[in-house]
């Protein structure tokens, strides 16, 4: 399914716009401008990291440790 603010081009298009950067025309911020193309990031967005780790998640690791220690304890102590 595409995005509505997609656009796409056409192979022709594409092929000719490669050839004048590898041909050395044009480099790729000047074709970008050219074409009106936007650069992309590359990697995960920086708020992605914020959500994902948020204070319950920590209390979360706290207790999941905690609990993950005394079964191990356990096991340790309780063996044949």
């Amino acid at each position: 399914m595409n995005k509505p603010d997609r656009r796409s081009f056409a192979f022709e298009f594409k092929l000719e716009v490669v050839a004048r950067y590898v041909g050395g025309e044009a480099t790729a911020l000047e074709l970008a401008r050219d074409h009106g193309l936007r650069p992309r990031r590359k990697g995960r967005p920086p708020a992605a990291a914020a959500e994902r780790s948020g204070p319950g998640e920590l209390e979360w690791l706290r207790a999941e440790n905690l609990r993950l220690s005394a079964k191990v304890a356990c096991l340790e102590n309780c063996g044949p």
